[in-house]
């Protein structure tokens, strides 16, 4: 197996996905492996979402579109006027209804039985890896642009020129006093309140400068995990950077 994402549904069960055969399911210490066998989409899986009614949606790789389980049959979906992109890494909830963030074919929302796209400037369509939502709306990664927000029923886009470090956004993440925080490839990462860009620098001290995704332990401490670089806990205003060497 080459596994390609992690990711904990609604019942504290873990989701692997695999680059080359479906996605694995750990539960109770035991491991499940769904796959074109038992149903699912045939190859690998990027990304897994289990939703607010117990659906469980799947990411697929080589435009194959996605997947929903509803616990007892797999259903299939190509939304045929999609032309640029099938490839479908991140899913969300939002105002009732499937936000899908697609790679190099911007948003696809799934309402009531039918598809609505949203594409993303004209030279660059959009490569969407990552959602997040606090009081200010939708907010979402455009690899390559920066970062998008949907609220109220407006589009709203932030630049590296508007205060981000990078245009490289590749991660979201809302923390529990609604900030926004923008993981960036090459840049570092940036936080977002409702009202300001912070670009965090700790006072000069080492700060990760690649980041690709950001993520809260049980015990309140902020991870940042590398883009080929270093692992970086952060506890209030203390970073410590994790070093992996052979002796």
């Amino acid at each position: 197996f080459k596994f390609s994402n992690i990711y904990e549904d609604r019942n504290h069960d873990i989701w692997i996905s695999t680059f080359n055969n479906g996605v694995l399911k750990i539960t109770k210490n035991q491991i499940y492996l769904y796959n074109s066998e038992t149903g699912l989409t045939e190859g690998g899986i990027s990304g897994v979402y289990h939703d607010s009614k117990g659906n469980y949606w799947f990411g697929s790789w080589a435009n194959k579109g996605f997947t929903m389980y509803d616990g007892q049959r797999f259903y299939h979906y190509k939304p045929e006027h999609h032309k640029l992109s099938l490839d479908f890494h991140a899913f969300a909830e939002y105002e009732g209804k499937l936000w899908m963030g697609t790679f190099a074919g911007g948003i696809v929302v799934y309402d009531k039985g039918k598809f609505y796209r949203y594409d993303f400037f004209s030279e660059q369509r959009g490569n969407i890896y990552s959602f997040a939502i606090n009081e200010n709306g939708l907010w979402f990664n455009i690899y390559g642009v920066g970062v998008g927000n949907y609220y109220l029923g407006k589009f709203h886009f932030y630049l590296k020129d508007d205060g981000l470090r990078g245009s490289q956004a590749f991660k979201i993440y809302s923390d529990i006093d609604d900030n926004i925080w923008v993981a960036d490839l090459y840049a570092g990462f940036s936080r977002i309140d409702p009202d300001y860009f912070y670009k965090e620098t700790f006072n000069n001290m080492f700060a990760p400068t690649q980041v690709a995704t950001i993520v809260k332990d049980p015990k309140g401490n902020t991870w940042f995990t590398p883009n080929g670089g270093l692992l970086t806990k952060m506890k209030g205003n203390t970073l410590t950077t994790y070093i992996n060497f052979r002796l």
